[in-house]
Parts: C-alpha cells; sequence; structure tokens
C-alpha cells in the first residue's frame, strides 16, 4: 500500500499543480478583464466586495482539510460507509450555518453597503449567496481530496475558476457591471458545488456498513479548532505586516512594501498543489501505521526547488520583475525583494511542515505557532525604523518556525508518526 502512495505522489503533486496554474490563470484573466471594463470606481467596489468575501471565508479552507483529513483515514481502512455518513452530516450541519451567515450579512447589508459606499445592496446579497456556496463547497472538495481522486478534484477546481470567468465575462459584456462580476463568482461556485456533488453521489445514496454510527462529530470538531488555528496564524504572519506598515510608514513607503509583498506571497502560495496532496496521502500512510516521512520530505525538496528558484529570480533580477509587474513607479521596492523572497521560502517550509503535522496528528507545534505569531506583530510593533528592518523581522520569525519544526519533526525522540487514526 506505501509503495503505491509514494509511487503515486509525485504524478499526483504535477497534475494538481498543473489544476491550480489553470485556475489561477483564470482568477488572473478575471481581475484583468474586470479591471479594464469596469473602471477604477467599479471595480473598487468589487474589490472591496471580494476582500469581504475572502475574509469571511477563511475558515472554510480548514473545513477542507479537516474533511481529508478524516476520509483519508477512512478510505485506508475502506470505511466507504463511514465516508457517505460523515459527507452527509456535515452537509447538512454546515449548510445550516451558511444560512445563518447570509441571515446575518442579509440584515447587515444596509450598514455594510454605508460603509463600503456601496450605491446598491444587490451585489453584497449576491455575493452573500457565493458565500454561502463557498463556505459548503471545501465539505465536498475535502472528500474528493481525502479520497485522493485527484483526477476529480482537478475537475472540480478547473470548472469552478473557468466557469466563474465564463460567466463574469459574459454578464459584465452584457451590461450589468458589478452586479454581473458578482452573479458570475456565484454561478462558478454553483457549477463547481452541483459537479462536486454529482461526482460524490454514490457516497451521498451509500447505505451505513456495520459500526457507521460510531462517527464522533466531538472529534472533527476538535481537529476542525486545530485546523482553523493553524490557518488563522499564518494567514496573520503572512498579512499583518502589511496593516503595521500602514500604519507607521508614509503612504509611499507602505505602497512600495505592498508591492513588493504581492510578488513575495507568489512564493507562499506556490507549493499549495504540493500540500494538497501530501495531506491525505500522510494521512493515510498514518491511519494505516506505515512510514510516512517519505512524503514529507519529498514535498519539502518539490516545494523547495520550486520556491527556491523564484527566491533566487528575486536576488538576481529584482529590478526586472517589478518594473513587468508593476511598473517604473514602484522601482524602491526592489532592495526589499530578495529578503522578503527568503522569509516567504521559510514561510512555506515550515507550513508544509506544519501541515505534515496536522495530517498524523501531532499538534505540539500550535503552541510554537501562536507564540511566533504574537512575537511578529510584537516586534513589528516595535521595531520599525525601515521597510528593510520589518523584512528582517519576518525572516528571523520564519526561521526560527522552519527550524523548530524540522527539528520536532525530525530529530525529537518524542515525535512518534505510527499509530491508528480513528
Amino acid at each position: 500500500m506505501s509503495v503505491r502512495l509514494l509511487d503515486d505522489f509525485t504524478k499526483n503533486v504535477g497534475f494538481v499543480f498543473l489544476t491550480f496554474m489553470v485556475v489561477n490563470v483564470c482568477n488572473y484573466l478575471f481581475h484583468i478583464f474586470m479591471s479594464r471594463s469596469l473602471g477604477p470606481v467599479d471595480y473598487g467596489i468589487l474589490a472591496s466586495l471580494f476582500s469581504l468575501f475572502m475574509i469571511i471565508s477563511v475558515p472554510a479552507e480548514s473545513l477542507q482539510m479537516v474533511m481529508a483529513k478524516y476520509v483519508s483515514s477512512f478510505k485506508a481502512y475502506q470505511k466507504f460507509g463511514k465516508t457517505g455518513l460523515l459527507l452527509r452530516r456535515w452537509l447538512r450541519s454546515i449548510s445550516l450555518w451558511a444560512a445563518l451567515v447570509f441571515i446575518l450579512l442579509l440584515f447587515s447589508s444596509r450598514y455594510l453597503s454605508s460603509f463600503l459606499h456601496l450605491p446598491s445592496r444587490l451585489p453584497l446579497i449576491i455575493i452573500s449567496v457565493a458565500l454561502v456556496l463557498a463556505i459548503i463547497s471545501p465539505v465536498t472538495v475535502g472528500v474528493l481530496q481525502g479520497l485522493q481522486k485527484f483526477g476529480y478534484f482537478g475537475i472540480e477546481m478547473m470548472a469552478g475558476g473557468i466557469s466563474k470567468l465564463i460567466f463574469a465575462v459574459l454578464l459584465v459584456y452584457l451590461g450589468l457591471k458589478v452586479v454581473g462580476a458578482t452573479l458570475g463568482l456565484t454561478l462558478g461556485y454553483l457549477s463547481a458545488l452541483l459537479l462536486a456533488l454529482f461526482l460524490l453521489k454514490s457516497l451521498l445514496s451509500r447505505g451505513q456498513d456495520a459500526g457507521d454510527r460510531s462517527l464522533k462529530l466531538e472529534r472533527v470538531r476538535a481537529y476542525f479548532l486545530a485546523a482553523a488555528l493553524t490557518s488563522l496564524c499564518y494567514m496573520v504572519l503572512i498579512n499583518i505586516d502589511i496593516l503595521l506598515v500602514k500604519h507607521f510608514f508614509n503612504p509611499s513607503q507602505a505602497g512600495h512594501y505592498a508591492a513588493a509583498s504581492i510578488l513575495a506571497k507568489v512564493i507562499f502560495y506556490l507549493p499549495g498543489g504540493i500540500i494538497m496532496v501530501m495531506f491525505p496521502t500522510a494521512s493515510e500512510l498514518y491511519a494505516l501505521k506505515e512510514e510516512s516521512q517519505t512524503v514529507l520530505k519529498k514535498s519539502l525538496f518539490y516545494g523547495g526547488v520550486l520556491c527556491g528558484s523564484v527566491v533566487l529570480l528575486y536576488f538576481v533580477w529584482p529590478s526586472f520583475v517589478v518594473k513587468v509587474l508593476f511598473g517604473k513607479e514602484y522601482i524602491a521596492a526592489v532592495p526589499l525583494m530578495g529578503t522578503f523572497g527568503l522569509a516567504m521560502f521559510f514561510f512555506v517550509l515550515a507550513s508544509i511542515l506544519s501541515v505534515y503535522q496536522l495530517s498524523v496528528s501531532k499538534l505540539k507545534f500550535l503552541k510554537i505557532l501562536v507564540v511566533a505569531t504574537i512575537l511578529e506583530i510584537t516586534l513589528v510593533s516595535i521595531f520599525h525604523n525601515t521597510l528593510a528592518q520589518v523584512i528582517f523581522i519576518l525572516l528571523g520569525i520564519s526561521l526560527f518556525l522552519f527550524v523548530f519544526n524540522i527539528w520536532y519533526v525530525f530529530f525529537d525522540k518524542s515525535f512518534r508518526v505510527r499509530g491508528k487514526f480513528s
């Protein structure tokens, strides 16, 4: 079993990486078209709605991780009846929570429209519907990921990205402007969700096997909190510096820092496909009481080479990158690029190690992760004489997290990964 999983790992990583590239290209084309078709004012409205959407939907990423963890464990012992039970229960539970979020947004739409200076509440209401779908979707996507049906997983991901682009472009072209863009987003999520439900129809209709009723949602919820805390900490670690720089520095410096930050974050998100494949693979090996660190080592190698290449580019040709992507007016960001990229490089490796530990139910790293998050906020708040100083703080924190996680996973004798997870 372990040999087959390891043999498939590289192939799956390559496929999911290509899937992510297709989705990212669709997202890039979406924003290019919208920025040119809507104009600065309407595109600013759309961007503010998207920011609200992203903030509220953050916990959904953790939900996908939880579903993938449990489903991969059930898959290891062919407990597909239990997988179907988990899918049905969480679809009902999360749908109720999503409906509650929609109702809250509906009642607060007048205030939010005023705060965001929206000429109409309709785009906000439409994007609230998209949010409902975005909250439910990780349940189905997480099951596909946990089953390691990466073909279906990739099709679902690409269907969402491509349909969003097509619907939004068509509706904006027809003159619906911001309403059309938000409606296109909603239809994209709806298309992806319906496709995922179709792909999982056999599980949804599957009867319960013996022992299926032993599933305890309390354990699932507890694991969800750990996954959510991990996602939250990394989100803060790579984003809070922008808010602090905006507060402590002048607008011009903050703008240059933001440009450097956007380019640096490319490194952080680049190995997303690797992590998507590593997580359920390591989780299944752990459930089978088999060695899983080979998967981690391969993930660190692939992620290191991929992200290290971009870091090297930022050190060798930073001026070229900044001028091509942002223009000459952002040339002041050039000296920040190399060090910023290196900081994100270590954050990437630390996050791969953290996600691996989640996959094998080892949560000791969480205490250090929370401490590092608080420490970054504190240090940047105290020491911010220059932009370079802020970036060196990020580099120090990322290196600290990487070294701790490497030591704990590979050298701490208390770290044991063989053991059944149920």
